[in-house]
């Protein structure tokens, strides 16, 4: 069997499908993938990585703002879903699986034509502008949240609520590792920050604000992303024990770190979601404001509508009122919650429906 994958941009959008990737490969030994995306962004290094093969395509992406790029993104558009679907015709795909994003585009457009069976995956409440445009082309389409389907008028036929896919290395963190690892101490709480795939400049500066007060009581391990050189300086954390800030942790780190949070400081990224909820992570979560159609204030509401999180809006937040919230909320509770929110197996299923086009 020939699976075909699209998604990038993000590692947002590359981490499921390789989540995915694992479980078709624990289903059927004999099936070749490919994965198109474009070279610059994080799918091209994250599927060779993982021993997927890798093409690119061009890929326009239309900016909701005037700028000449969206004119030069224009004419990428064609171009790419010519690339598409020579790539395609020469690979002979049984199915597609798109995740979703600009990139992808081309690619389910040229798979159409040529008659490839389509599935698509939507990881948010709110679904983004390709998906929403490229249901009508798609067989099926796997959503996230069942406040998504809302979104696809028209569609619902094809929607299926499956949820979101997690990295098994996140199901299987192990706290032993954890502890050791991250030289963490079994007496005092760990608290985990973190941004996304890519960090996050606010988080950053709000968990700075109240180091000194927040390590008084817990023990915390804060993933930072790459920072600038600004950043780094207002990061500081000269004599402070009890902290422990990393660029980017690999899968395993980050589920061995997982599995040792009493609570999850973090963006409200729908994969981010699935994991604390997967682990039953109580969380705060301070959505990015100028996420597309604020998906992320949504997705974050969903948790914090059950009791499963609180949300701090970044708009006038300052380390004070996170402070607050961090000290406030029942987290035995909270887990409780964000547990009953995971949806089991999603990898599994996805790679299930996926193999239903074999031949």
């Amino acid at each position: 069997m020939k699976i075909l994958l699209v998604g990038g941009g993000t590692g947002g959008h590359v981490m499921p499908i390789l989540a995915v990737v694992r479980q078709i490969k624990r289903l059927k030994k004999d099936v070749d993938f490919l994965f198109i995306g474009t070279e610059k962004g994080p799918e091209a290094k994250l599927a060779r990585e993982a021993g997927i093969k890798f093409k690119s395509v061009l890929a326009g992406k239309m900016r909701r703002y005037l700028s000449f790029k969206n004119v030069i993104d224009f004419f990428k558009a064609p171009i790419g879903i010519w690339q598409a679907r020579v790539i395609a015709r020469e690979f002979k795909p049984d199915v597609l699986f798109s995740k979703g994003g600009y990139v992808s585009v081309p690619t389910v457009l040229a798979c159409h034509k040529l008659g490839v069976p389509i599935i698509l995956h939507e990881s948010d409440v709110r679904p983004g502008r390709a998906n929403l445009f490229m249901a009508k082309y798609a067989d099926k389409v796997a959503l996230g949240f069942e406040q998504a389907k809302k979104y696809f008028k028209g569609f619902e036929n094809k929607c299926v609520v499956t949820g979101n896919p997690v990295r098994s290395e996140i199901l299987d963190g192990s706290t032993k590792r954890g502890y050791v690892k991250f030289g963490l101490e079994y007496d005092k709480p760990v608290l985990l920050a973190m941004g996304g795939s890519q960090g996050a400049k606010r988080v950053n500066e709000l968990v700075s604000e109240i180091l000194p007060e927040l390590l008084k009581k817990w023990q915390v391990v804060h993933l930072t992303g790459d920072l600038r050189t600004e950043e780094r300086k207002n990061l500081r954390t000269d004599g402070l024990t009890d902290y422990h800030s990393f660029k980017f942790l690999d899968a395993q780190e980050m589920g061995d770190v997982m599995v040792c949070a009493d609570l999850v400081v973090s963006r409200a990224g729908a994969n981010s979601l699935a994991e604390i909820a997967s682990l039953g992570r109580p969380s705060i979560l301070i959505p990015y404001p100028y996420a597309v159609g604020d998906h992320q204030k949504l997705t974050a509401e969903v948790f914090e509508n059950v009791g499963a999180s609180v949300v701090l809006n970044e708009d006038g937040s300052t380390g004070e009122k996170l402070l607050e919230k961090i000290d406030g909320g029942d987290l035995e509770e909270m887990g409780m919650r964000a547990l009953g929110l995971a949806k089991a197996d999603v990898g599994k299923i996805l790679a299930e429906e996926i193999l239903k086009f074999g031949k």
